[in-house]
């Protein structure tokens, strides 16, 4: 069921690469950098595969809430449902969720977490706000989930409840100045050749589109139909995990084509060079920081971009937004439609 096989990596290391099949279930690849540590892998994997069979003396019960919280994090990095998603929050949840086993998290627990969090000081000098919380606890919640699932175990429904969640401060209404989009492109311009020209284009097709980082970041080159002027979202890159169809302006096609151009033929992805959604958004971060431009995020281009469609789309009612940019209610977008007074009044007279 489990192998495990020495590597030798493109820079000369080695490399302990164990595979685990078990009949019935999706197999699981991962590489170690010691011996000890692939080996430590699969017999957990050996252990939980045979519970699953019914051939361990303890009780399924018992190995699932005995079982460490961040051992449970580690087989869910491992496995094929880790999509990178989580990858910004797991470092701080393993620091805050401590040697804390799954029989630990009830929703005391979870109150005491979410206590320690908003008292604790993030990478940037500042308190971690209500959105980041509400991030670990979506996080905390899916990997409790999967690990039950792995355990054929149902979960209590009242433990990640929504009551217990801090509540989310005043809506963002960061929107992106002309000036500050020829500030980035103009410093984007004198970076890395073919690394800073996929981020212009990056920008640029936030603007268009106002699709979600990740699902750009995801997006192949068979998505889009630009005789017909479609995008066409599989349901397995959307937040929702439902699929999309993004109709193009005449700016998200040129900068498809010009990504066509740019991309190797054995590559489908039209961003294949910037490698995820985290490691991008931590570039613009720092560059935004290096620009001076305050209290910009990548994410307010979408921002930025729903509200110009809002502004400038007159042709095409709210609800056809709603579907192009993937929201499930009003309000929704009203928190990301944050529309200029000057803009109303402009378009009001008009």
């Amino acid at each position: 069921m489990a192998s495990i096989s020495k590597r030798v990596r493109k820079n000369g290391s080695i490399g302990w690469q164990v595979q685990i099949r078990i009949e019935g279930r999706v197999s699981i690849s991962k590489t170690f950098d010691h011996e000890d540590e692939a080996k430590a892998f699969c017999a957990l994997a050996e252990e939980k595969a045979a519970i699953l069979n019914g051939k361990n003396p303890h009780s399924r019960n018992n190995i699932f809430y005995q079982t460490k919280f961040r051992d449970v994090i580690a087989n869910f990095l491992a496995s094929p449902e880790n999509k990178g998603q989580h990858k910004n929050e797991i470092n701080s949840i393993i620091k805050f969720i401590g040697d804390a086993t799954i029989a630990d998290i009830t929703q005391g627990f979870i109150a005491k977490y979410v206590k320690n969090m908003a008292r604790s000081i993030n990478k940037q000098g500042k308190f971690y706000s209500s959105s980041t919380i509400h991030k670990h606890l979506n996080a905390l919640s899916r990997i409790y989930k999967w690990h039950a699932a792995d355990y054929e175990i149902v979960p209590s429904s009242n433990l990640f409840s929504r009551k217990n969640f801090p509540k989310k401060g005043a809506k963002r209404n960061r929107r992106l100045s002309e000036s500050e989009y020829q500030l980035i492109v103009t410093a984007l311009a004198t970076g890395r050749k073919r690394d800073a020209e996929h981020l212009r284009l990056l920008l640029d097709l936030a603007l268009a589109t106002g699709a979600r980082l990740n699902e750009m970041i995801l997006a192949e080159s068979h998505e889009f139909d630009l005789e017909n002027f479609l995008w066409c979202i599989p349901e397995e890159h959307t937040k929702s995990k439902t699929l999309r169809n993004v109709p193009l302006s005449d700016e998200a096609c040129r900068v498809v084509q010009r990504l066509n151009q740019l991309r190797p033929t054995t590559s489908s992805r039209l961003f294949f060079c910037l490698k995820d959604s985290v490691t991008v958004s931590m570039r613009f971060f720092f560059l935004f920081k290096r620009l001076k431009i305050v209290n910009l995020r990548f994410h307010d281009l979408r921002h930025e971009a729903i509200s110009r469609m809002v502004l400038q789309r007159r042709n095409i009612s709210v609800f056809e937004i709603m579907e192009i940019v993937g929201h499930k209610s009003i309000e929704m977008l009203r928190r990301y439609a944050n529309l200029r007074p000057e803009e109303v009044v402009r378009r009001f007279r008009n």
